[in-house]
């Protein structure tokens, strides 16, 4: 009882003054140690020193936000998407932390109004707002503790700028992204169903193959047809994305079936088909 009297005391007395007005309008509360959240808003081009001399800016500070937040993403992701596997988990975590992300949530919360830095530094055009973000992630680990935290990732984060079934359902959506690539690029996309297995528990899992211009590109396996087919689409589409050689390997037995058929005769066209299949198999 005399704890909660003190607190709102407390809070009555500083919330009008800075820099705990603006943190408290930015975090939801008031900060028990002011030292943390002074550094995490210091950026290394303000010059700041201590009194010791040391440079005090938010690097080290990011650092450990960086952890901090990593973990409460995946512990509010674990326990939304319950069933759900490791690689849908990892998936959706990378895409509420990555960078552009952080950046894009931290001008929304206008985190820039309290960062000390240069005055030649363009905040709008770096990382400066998104690193701060995982700074002050950071600082309320140092104050506050794990659970406080991410209550902040989750109230003043997630809630307000990412959905997350939106980001779910795109992740999920591997087989759409490649059905749209295909028909973008002329590339044929066919799944066929390699074999079915039932466990001691009668239940049935599935295994899909997963063919580019006839060539077999990934395969994927899941409790349903669906899930089998996405978890291949998302393999597929990953490396459409990351492997040139592939996607230039798929663009030449394109052209090639393309030129056979427009071409009289179709037999050169046959052969240099079948040297790009042979090369694509290996990779």
């Amino acid at each position: 009882m005399l704890k909660k009297l003190y607190n709102k005391i407390r809070l009555f007395a500083l919330k009008r003054k800075e820099p705990y007005s603006s943190l408290y309008k930015l975090l939801g509360f008031i900060p028990d140690d002011i030292a943390p959240y002074r550094e995490a808003v210091s950026h290394c081009s303000a010059g700041i020193k201590t009194k010791y001399g040391r440079p005090l800016n938010n690097e080290r500070l990011e650092f450990l936000g960086d952890t901090v937040l990593g973990m409460a993403v995946s512990d509010i992701i674990y326990r939304r998407f319950p069933g759900r596997r490791e690689g849908f988990l990892s998936n959706v975590r990378s895409r509420i932390v990555q960078r552009k992300s952080l950046d894009a949530i931290a001008q929304k919360m206008n985190i820039s109004q309290l960062l000390k830095t240069s005055a030649n530094m363009k905040i709008t055009n770096n990382h400066i707002g998104g690193n701060a973000l995982e700074a002050l992630i950071g600082a309320i680990y140092i104050d506050k503790g794990y659970e406080a935290a991410v209550k902040f990732v989750s109230n003043k984060i997630i809630t307000p700028h990412i959905d997350l079934e939106k980001v779910a359902a795109s992740e999920n959506n591997f087989k759409s992204r490649l059905m749209e690539w295909g028909q973008k690029t002329g590339a044929q996309i066919e799944y066929k169903l390699k074999e079915t297995h039932t466990d001691s528990y009668n239940r049935s899992s599935f295994t899909f193959e997963l063919l580019v211009e006839g060539i077999v590109s990934g395969t994927g396996t899941g409790f349903s047809k669906k899930e089998a087919q996405q978890a291949a689409a998302g393999k597929v589409y990953k490396k459409i994305m990351t492997q040139e050689s592939f996607v230039n390997s798929i663009f030449a037995i394109r052209n090639a079936r393309l030129d056979k058929h427009e071409s009289a005769d179709g037999q050169p066209v046959a052969e240099e088909a079948a040297t790009v299949t042979a090369n694509i198999t290996e990779q």
